[in-house]
Parts: C-alpha cells; structure tokens; sequence
C-alpha cells in the first residue's frame, strides 16, 4: 500500500529501502508529481466552483465536493511521500509522520466508494421519486449521511492502531503497517464488493426506471399534442380578444392564453426534460463509477494475491498498481466537472475572469514602468536641456 510496505502477518523480513532501479525510481517519483499537481488544481478548482457559485448547490454536489475532498486527502498526506520514498530510497520521517500516511490512505478507499453509493443512492431517488424525493433528500438526511461516512472511514482507517498501538512501525527504511488478515478481507468486502455491487444494481434500475418514464412521457406528449392542436383551433376569435385585452390590461404573460391541456402539455415536457437531465447525471456518476473500479480493482488484485503468495509480486509492478491507483484523484474531478455543463460554464467563467485580471495587472504594471521611464527620460532631457543654456550663456559672457 502507498509508499510503504502493509503486511498482514508479521515475521515477514523486509527489502532495504524500496530496492528499485534509478531509473523506474524517477520514473515513479515523476509520476506521483503530475498526479499530485494536477489532482490539487483540478479539485480545488471544482470545489471553490461549486462553493462559490450558489446555483450549484445541489445534493449531487454535495457529495461531488465530499470526493473531491477525499482525493485532496489522499494527494496531500500520502503521494508526497511516495516521491520522498522514490528519491530518497527510504522513509526517513518517523513514526507520526509514518501514521498519517497509511491513515490518509486507507481513508481513501471507504470515503470514495461510499461517497459514490450516496451519488447513486440520490440519483435513484429523484428518478424514482420525481415529486416526493424532496422528503428523503433533505438537508438533515444528507448531513447525517455524510457525518456518517466520514465517521465510519475514519474508524476503518485507524483500526489498525486501535487493535495494536504498536501497529505503525519503520524497518529497514520502510514505513509499515501491521494488521490481522481479517482487516483486508474486511475492507475488500465491505468497502469495495459491497458497494460496488449495490452501485451497478442500482444504475440497472435506474436507467430501467428512467427509460420507462421516458417513454410513457413521451407517448403522452404525443396524445396531447395532437388534442390541443385540435382543441386551440375551436376557440373563437372573439374569446382570444378577450383574453388579449385581459393580458394587456393586467400585464400578464402571454402564456395564459394557453388552454388548460397546453399547460399540462408544457408540465409534461418539462417533466421528460427532468428526467433526461437525472439520466445524463446519473451516466456520469456511471462514468465516475467505472475509472474508480478500473483504479482500485487492479491495486486491490495485486495486494491480495502478494499477500497470499507471502510478497512474490516483483515490487515495480505493486508500484504501477499504486500510479494507476493515484491517477483516479486527478481524473475524478474532470470527469465529473467537465461533463458537467453547468460546474463547466462556470470554472471557464472563473478561468476567464482570472486571466482578464492578470491581463489588468500586467498592463497596471506596464503602465508604471513606462511612466517610470518617461519620468527618467523626462528628467534626463531637462538636465541636458538645462546644462545647453548654461554653456550658451557661457559662451556669450567670453565673446
């Protein structure tokens, strides 16, 4: 796991250091610097968006700034020290700082995926539930639901030093981490086969569910357009002048001149564009769902077959496992931000005020420095200016 050696038994003799090539060393550590970089701009870019723009405070946001957050976790207090372990061949920072990396790290895993199963658990129900979701997603559930994950995570995460104070531990230039192998059973049951399981079967009912709405609104928006295009030819002139006279005098929009079935018209196409815009979300999420489970399945496949064959995986290969891992962080917020059209709009609208600005502020500065010149330039003249009356006074005393 990480930048450090996580073993489930102990007796296990360790490697000094981490006994890689130079040159996959640098490879790794080049790696780890890209994916830290770019996860920090991309997600504190989505999160200060959504924070600061109010129409995109929503409940799928939410937990949209929970993951990003989550991955801002893990970039901050675990990857730098895989490029310190990489340079440096060894782990030289102590016990503390030991601790909180393999703790950032198994918080990764519990807080993504779940985060993920509330995205798919509120997409669920407002596609299900289009005129009563709001009596599940209120701002009391969906505080208690995220005190919840991030209280369980953090249990997850320091388990180990519960169950064993002396879990944490550096050897040999390794930071590592001793638990029972009951721990890893756990944390693949049940933060990660469990809920994945519970995310495909709910986007499997949830595009059923999506497209059978779909379609009934659809075939009723058929039924009832050609009804009041029938019904709003038999409405007598002198009845629309009335209500036209009625619009003017009370400045009324020009949609009460709409029949009754118009708008039930209008409410049902509404509806289907409600739908389909639940639908395009929840594919995101889907998208979302499928980058984590590539990341994560690969990693998690090669920590428990090195742990059941007693550590035989070449270790450049566990370190691949964990690039691939990482690289989820920073592709997490461009999958969903990008794809997004609203947090889209918004981040260029930011990009582009941020770039006028140092626009203004390279020109102020220029500015400044080409007065400053002048002033120079300015004195420069007057001095010479001054000094040729002085020597043509000069020259008329001596004649």
């Amino acid at each position: 796991m990480a930048n450090a050696t996580i073993i489930a038994t102990t007796g296990i003799s360790f490697p000094i250091g981490h006994s890689l090539s130079e040159g996959f060393s640098i490879f790794a550590a080049v790696s780890f610097t890209l994916i830290i970089v770019s996860s920090i701009i991309f997600n504190t870019v989505l999160v200060a968006t959504i924070i600061s723009v109010k129409r995109l405070h929503s409940v799928t946001h939410v937990f949209i700034v929970n993951l990003a957050i989550s991955d801002l976790i893990t970039v901050i207090g675990t990857i730098p020290f895989g490029v310190d372990f990489m340079l440096r061949g060894q782990f030289t920072h102590g016990l503390i700082a030991c601790g909180i990396m393999q703790t950032t790290f198994l918080l990764s895993l519990p807080s993504s995926v779940l985060n993920l199963s509330l995205l798919t658990a509120e997409r669920l129900i407002t596609i299900k539930l289009p005129f009563h979701y709001m009596q599940y997603l209120t701002k009391r559930n969906i505080t208690i639901a995220v005190i919840s994950i991030w209280s369980y995570t953090l249990l997850v995460a320091l388990f180990p030093i519960i169950y064993d104070s002396d879990a944490i531990g550096v050897y040999y230039g390794n930071c590592v981490l001793i638990y029972p192998p009951a721990y890893d059973f756990f944390q693949l049951i049940a933060n990660f086969l469990i809920p994945i399981l519970f995310i495909c079967f709910a986007n499997i009912v949830l595009f059923y569910v999506a497209n059978r709405q779909a379609l009934k609104m659809q075939a009723t928006t058929i039924k009832l357009g050609s009804f009041v295009d029938v019904d709003s030819q038999e409405i007598s002139k002198k009845e629309s002048k009335e209500k036209v006279s009625k619009c003017v005098s009370n400045n009324n929009i020009i949609s009460n001149l709409l029949p009754a079935k118009r708008t039930r018209k209008t409410s049902i196409s509404a509806r289907v564009k409600f739908i389909s815009k639940n639908v395009k979300a929840a594919k995101r999420i889907g998208l979302l769902l499928g980058v984590f489970f590539i990341c994560w399945v690969i990693y998690i496949i090669l920590v428990v077959t090195n742990i059941s064959c007693g550590i035989c995986h070449p270790r450049e290969l566990t370190w691949i496992g964990n690039i691939i891992n990482y690289s989820s962080t920073a592709i997490n917020p461009l999958l969903y931000g990008m794809l997004n059209k609203n947090i889209r709009q918004e981040v260029l609208k930011k990009v582009r005020q941020f770039c006028r600005m140092c626009s203004r502020t390279k020109s102020a500065k220029g500015d400044s420095l080409v007065k400053k010149l002048c002033k120079r330039n300015t004195q420069t003249y007057e001095n010479v200016y001054g000094g040729g009356q002085r020597y043509g006074s000069g020259a008329e005393t001596l004649l």
